[in-house]
């Protein structure tokens, strides 16, 4: 016997359908916006979610293009103004299937920082150093390779990079080399339960990180680092 949905999930389907319905009748407004548009918002004064700032347009797509450090926050809901709260920092995106009929932003009093972000009513938003055109996208992002790096003690082999997209690391060796966050340790010697030891990249191989934070490494001897990195 085929199970029947309860009144409450027919009310959310319902529900769900009519908000995309609305949301693609308010974009055909003559008031409409353009497909993309930018806002920089101000963050000395907080902005709380019993009166926050109210997107009043329907979109695809939401992108952090820009903020003034790591730190920088501010929190978006989608929809429902008593929803809960999506924590939005730098390079993050957001992409939808259909249309958010509206969305509402809070954040706390954060002194001289700003944040820019990027919607888009039509087609989503894809990071790279170029964003997707409705109908098609392509990332073009540039590829530097980096200072050959000779391991053996604990060295930081990459620093922080809010902008690095993929990190590519090859250990020509000799020897077997660990990667990690500061303190990384190499397995020789730990014991069970340590937190430290890095992953391993035998020499020979190679390891990709989609990672914008500093990278630590030690070998087990002398292990030589090729890395590239994408951003």
């Amino acid at each position: 016997m085929t199970d029947k949905l309860t009144p409450n999930e027919v009310q959310a389907i319902v529900e769900g359908v009519m908000t995309a319905k609305n949301a693609v009748l308010s974009r055909n407004n003559t008031s409409a916006p353009k497909i993309t548009q930018s806002m920089t918002l101000s963050l000395t004064t907080a902005k709380l979610d019993t009166s926050p700032l109210e997107i009043k347009f329907p979109f695809t797509s939401v992108y952090v293009s820009d903020c003034s450090d790591a730190a920088t926050e501010v929190n978006i809901r989608f929809n429902d103004r008593a929803g809960d709260d999506l924590p939005l920092s730098k390079k993050d995106v957001i992409n939808f299937d259909y249309p958010m009929a509206n969305a509402y932003i809070n954040w706390s009093a954060q002194p001289n920082k700003t944040i820019t972000l990027i919607f888009m009513t039509e087609g989503q938003i894809k990071t790279g150093s170029q964003t997707s055109e409705v109908s098609s996208s392509v990332e073009a992002n540039s590829i530097s390779n980096l200072a050959c790096q000779s391991i053996t003690t604990i060295a930081k082999i990459l620093s922080q990079d809010l902008n690095a997209k993929v990190i590519n690391i090859y250990n020509d060796g000799p020897d077997t080399v660990f990667i990690g966050a500061t303190g990384v340790a190499k397995a020789t010697g730990a014991t069970a339960g340590v937190t430290t030891v890095g992953m391993p990249i035998l020499a020979g191989g190679e390891r990709q990180y989609k990672n914008t934070a500093e990278i630590y490494a030690i070998s087990e001897g002398t292990s030589l680092l090729y890395i590239q990195k994408e951003s």
